[in-house]
């Protein structure tokens, strides 16, 4: 645990997140570790299914969290899910704010965040916006991130981890996070 944790560090990570028994809470508290909020999990049935292809940009559903898509109803209004762009970074940034601590975030780094985020094809950062609105970013409402984390276990499979779900202030209560 010193040694991942040290490398976590070097590795620039501000946090690591530690799934665990409540068996093995002791161990991890005395490792420097503390219980912090709840963990959820979701498990699916994919046992007998084909393993995804090596590239997730290829094809399936990871090329889909690349693409903009509509969902919705006239009810309750469509929205459009889109990957994170440039021009997002008020709005994003104002998001992430009435989550936790964002800090001084200039367009530059912004950028340069998006583009390593493309590069390493398993993590998605996904924004969302009223279908009718301009395609700008000047009104996404809602935002969320995917990480895979590929696996020796289970089969080679990938894990996902959901992490900055935001939903705007003024939206909540309308069933957009879900």
């Amino acid at each position: 645990m010193d040694h991942v944790t040290q490398l976590a560090k070097a590795k620039g990570c501000y946090k690591i997140l530690v799934d665990c028994t409540h068996a093995n809470i002791a161990f991890y508290e005395s490792c420097g570790y503390k219980r912090k909020d709840a963990q959820m999990a979701r498990y699916f049935d994919v046992y007998g299914e084909r393993l995804p292809a090596a590239d997730p940009q290829a094809s399936g559903p990871a090329a889909e969290l690349r693409a903009t898509v509509e969902l919705g109803s006239k009810e309750k209004g469509v929205f459009r899910f889109r990957p994170l762009r440039a021009t997002d970074r008020a709005k994003f940034l104002a998001l992430l704010s009435q989550l936790t601590t964002v800090g001084e975030v200039g367009e530059q780094r912004f950028a340069e965040q998006i583009a390593r985020v493309q590069r390493r094809e398993r993590e998605f950062v996904v924004v969302v916006e009223p279908a009718d609105a301009p395609d700008d970013g000047s009104a996404v409402v809602a935002c969320g991130t995917l990480m895979l984390e590929h696996k020796f276990i289970h089969g080679g499979r990938s894990v996902g981890h959901i992490e900055d779900i935001v939903v705007d202030s003024v939206t909540r209560g309308s069933g957009l996070g879900k």
